[in-house]
């Protein structure tokens, strides 16, 4: 049927070929004798295989040409305003973008600029060929003022017990711009209370991570990271206007929603509206009372990621200065994490070829066989995104703990024995990069006898408080070792997830 069906339409063909000669002359009446032309190479070409072609429009230059503060740059086509302005080392404000983040929100409007008499965000605004950008007009900067003040209006002024005072990138534009102080709008209107009353404006209900709302400034930066970065979409933009707020899905509490605590909203964080929920207070207050043992152990990120909180180039490594700034803080012990990491790679192992010769027959059991592939438990943000969103695969997760709480229950229920300290007399304090591992530590099958395996969970932010408050200049510390806790880790090679697989499998094999 086809056969026939495509033998019938041929007979057509001619009609359609005089039928685009029609159009094709009439085309040539309008645009010019050269457009219509035999050649296969032809604009408009009557031959059987292409019926009719339009003429193709020159390509549109790759290259930009535009003005900045009177410079000459050239940049890729699809560049924006910001990406001119930053060619040539100019400065201009931003608080919605963000270097990690694939897109811009363009929600903030601090980072106007004067392009060709007109006020453009820069962040959000394509570049075109001839324009003129200009950043330090006195109008550019009344505009710029003028928003940083309206935030103001709607932010608290608590800068002085805010944890991220002296890291604030809404701190520092104020201080730039020298933002007058305008009356807070709790004060002048009427209706705030009743526009705020329906909205939760503080959320300490996980352990890893707390909200403020009065803080946030609505720059979208940590939607965009769940959305785009961890595809995660937990985190939202609810309402419009004023009502306008961020919020988890179905605006839940944090500890509610499916959100695995990875902390990656925290870190691209502007204010303080989103935070680790902090510990370092209460740690310092035990380090100062002398009633316990202190002990910390340090996750092996965590000596390269301290540099940069302390002032030194990003990838310094500073692990022994580190280990006595730990100890001038006052902590009677320190220990390295990646002791804790050889003994997960030998239980995960074990626990590995346990499963595989179970799978062959080589060994039987009286329960149900544990499934494959068997995954990790080591990252608490991944067992939490298991148990949320995968919960079909828990079986798959080994059994074995994390570093952090092997070490936890190594120190508590053996370490401590040997030197004569009772459990409840050991304080630990974890040092990690992550703020999932607040979460864990809180875990109901993290402790035993009314202990628990870890007490406080510090972000490598966290500690560079420590170390400001206490005025300790780490990095002109003398170098120091760490303690033994019960023999010799291998030290860090273990720390990427494809070195920790190839000795776990090597562990397997041998």
């Amino acid at each position: 049927m086809q056969t026939l069906a495509m033998h019938g339409a041929l007979q057509y063909l001619p009609m359609l070929q005089q039928a685009t000669q029609a159009v094709a002359t009439a085309a040539c009446g309008r645009l010019g004798p050269k457009l219509l032309s035999t050649s296969p190479n032809s604009s408009i070409s009557t031959s059987s295989n292409t019926l009719l072609s339009v003429a193709q429009p020159a390509e549109a230059p790759q290259t930009l040409r535009v003005t900045v503060n009177g410079h000459p740059v050239e940049l890729p086509k699809g560049s924006s305003l910001y990406d001119a302005v930053t060619q040539i080392g100019a400065y201009v404000p931003v608080l919605c973008k963000h270097p990690r983040l694939p897109n811009t929100p363009g929600a903030c409007r601090v980072c106007m600029v004067d392009v060709d008499g007109r006020m453009k965000p820069a962040c959000c605004t394509p570049a075109y060929d001839g324009a003129v950008i200009n950043t330090d007009t006195d109008e550019v900067r009344h505009v710029i003022t003028g928003t940083l003040a309206l935030l103001r209006a709607n932010h608290p002024e608590d800068c002085m017990s805010c944890d991220v005072n002296g890291k604030c990138e809404f701190q520092d534009l104020i201080n730039r711009y020298q933002v007058p102080k305008w009356p807070k709008l709790r004060e002048v209107s009427d209706d705030y209370i009743e526009h705020t009353s329906h909205t939760t404006l503080y959320d300490q209900s996980s352990p890893a991570i707390k909200l403020d709302l009065e803080k946030c400034i609505k720059c979208s930066r940590c939607v965009t990271t769940c959305e785009e970065v961890q595809g995660m979409n937990v985190l939202g933009m609810f309402n419009r206007g004023r009502d306008r707020h961020i919020g988890f899905v179905h605006e839940s509490d944090l500890e509610l929603s499916k959100c695995i605590e990875c902390g990656q909203c925290v870190s691209v964080c502007p204010v303080g509206a989103l935070s680790e929920n902090t510990s370092w207070r209460e740690v310092l207050s035990l380090l100062q009372s002398k009633r316990k043992i202190m002990v910390a152990q340090t996750a092996p990120a965590v000596r390269v990621a301290i540099g940069e909180e302390v002032g030194l180039p990003p990838g310094a490594i500073e692990t022994h200065q580190m280990v006595a700034g730990l100890r001038q803080l006052g902590f009677d012990y320190v220990f390295d994490t990646d002791f804790a990491a050889d003994l997960t790679i030998m239980e995960e192992g074990t626990e590995l070829l346990h499963r595989l010769k179970l799978a062959w027959g080589l060994e039987k059991t009286d329960g149900p066989v544990p499934p494959l592939p068997m995954f990790t438990s080591c990252c608490p943000a991944w067992v939490s995104l298991v148990e949320t969103d995968y919960p079909e695969l828990i079986p798959n997760l080994s059994s074995c703990k994390s570093p952090q709480q092997m070490l936890g229950a190594n120190v508590k229920a053996v370490w401590a024995e040997r030197l004569g300290y009772k459990p409840e007399d050991v304080c630990l304090v974890s040092i990690m990069p992550c703020t999932a591992k607040k979460h864990e530590a809180k875990r109901p099958e993290m402790g035993r006898g009314g202990y628990r395996d870890v007490d406080y969970v510090l972000t490598t932010r966290e500690l560079g408080r420590l170390f400001r408050f206490n005025k300790i200049n780490m990095a002109a510390l003398p170098k120091e070792q760490y303690d033994n806790p019960m023999g010799t880790g291998s030290g860090p090679y273990e720390t990427c997830t494809s070195n920790w697989i190839e000795m776990c499998t090597s562990l397997v094999y041998k």
